[in-house]
């Protein structure tokens, strides 16, 4: 099953290609609990998921970090995509955002 927020993210990259991203949610796809923030995924089915604001998520494969790489050069708000762990699998650049 897939999940999707909007968001900006941060990546480092290692050796042997490796990324760690973080994502930066949108105010629509963030929640504060307790002092902890969390970043809400929803599915197609309206069912979510949260994951704390400091989870490091992975890409799924290259062309989906070389996209993440060119939209956190450019601060761009994307929608991105997770599978049931907390894998990216998908971006759309840029995300359509309604206000």
């Amino acid at each position: 099953m897939c999940y999707v927020t909007c968001g900006r993210v941060q990546i480092e990259i290692g050796e042997a290609s490796s990324a760690s991203i973080w994502i930066s949610p949108i105010q629509n796809y963030s929640v504060k609990h307790k002092d902890q923030i969390f970043i809400i995924f929803v599915n197609a089915g309206n069912n979510v998921k949260g994951y704390l604001s400091n989870q490091k998520f992975s890409a799924s494969d290259q062309s989906v970090i070389s996209a993440l790489v060119g939209s956190a050069a450019t601060n761009a708000t994307l929608e991105i995509t997770v599978d049931d762990g907390a894998k990216i699998i998908a971006v759309k650049i840029p995300a359509l955002v309604s206000s």
